[in-house]
């Protein structure tokens, strides 16, 4: 694959099976708590990674990486996870955790040190276009104030968490997929263990949506997640995420036939323009790698 390719073709591919997750996790949750489905889809992801890292024979994390891998899967694999399904278990709805979400850019490039005008207004203008987009197309769902402080949750967990991953430098993403799903089938494995499976109310497609959730979703677009994070840096990847909300509405239509409003449309078009605007590279003088204490945050400023 050629660079210019991969460099078009792996956000795309990040973007398209990242924005299959919410409505394959809106299916999976009708016939499942989500509790259980979190175990399953840990458990599921783990025995996948680790089949794909023995077969590879791929390094495992160690010292400080591993320490690092650990703690990003705390944050993305466990508190963002939890923090997402408990958000659509409470009826929140997917667009308005969308919405939620687009703002996890913004506060990237503040937490990152990254802010500029540019990259402020880019984050800012991706953050409004997906507003529309989604406000466009939203109806009430009868979501309560613990569904929106889930969402909350879960915006800060990937937020910090893909800041924390970007640390990692020697470990491939499989490993880190391994060792992370390990970790939250732990704690998941642990919470249902204590609470109970909940009730199961099985079906073809609430199967077929984990099935795709573990597999899918879970391994090789989060091991894509991060091979993009470790090369491009975090601000750029939380970009990738603004286009999430509007490629999930085109996948619903195409899956559900829902609708999608003109309006919505315009403001997909205007997440676009502000996710070239984080992400297209600006000379400068001063180094764009910020060096200290083993960090390496690729500033796009």
């Amino acid at each position: 694959m050629t660079t210019s390719l991969r460099l078009v073709g792996e956000p795309t591919l990040l973007v398209l099976l990242w924005s299959s997750g919410a409505v394959a996790i809106g299916v999976g949750l009708d016939g499942m708590s989500p509790q259980l489905f979190l175990t399953v889809r840990a458990i599921g992801a783990a025995a996948c990674a680790w089949a794909i890292v023995l077969a590879a024979r791929s390094a495992l994390p160690t010292g400080r990486d591993l320490a690092i891998v650990v703690g990003a899967g705390l944050l993305l694999q466990v508190t963002y996870q939890g923090a997402y399904f408990l958000a659509i278990a409470h009826h929140i709805s997917a667009g308005m955790i969308s919405l939620i979400m687009s703002a996890q850019p913004l506060l990237t490039v503040v937490a990152a040190g990254a802010l500029s005008r540019r990259t402020a207004a880019g984050a800012g203008l991706g953050v409004v276009g997906v507003g529309v987009a989604v406000i466009a197309d939203t109806s009430s769902t009868g979501a309560d104030v613990v569904a929106f402080a889930f969402a909350a949750v879960a915006l800060l967990a990937i937020t910090a968490g893909t800041l924390v991953q970007a640390k990692v430098t020697s470990t491939t993403g499989w490993s880190c997929v391994a060792v992370q799903s390990t970790v939250s089938a732990t704690v998941f494995g642990g919470v249902v263990a204590a609470v109970g499976p909940g009730e199961i109310h099985l079906t073809a497609s609430s199967v077929v949506a984990a099935a795709w959730v573990t597999i899918v979703v879970s391994v090789i677009a989060t091991a894509l997640l991060y091979r993009i994070t470790r090369e491009r840096g975090a601000v750029v990847v939380s970009g990738l995420f603004l286009v999430v909300p509007s490629c999930a509405a085109g996948l619903d239509y195409l899956l559900t036939g829902a609708t999608v409003p003109p309006l919505a449309i315009v403001g997909g078009a205007v997440a676009v323009i502000g996710l070239v605007m984080l992400q297209q590279p600006v000379r400068r003088s001063r180094p764009l790698i910020r060096r200290g204490r083993g960090r390496r945050l690729v500033s796009p400023s």
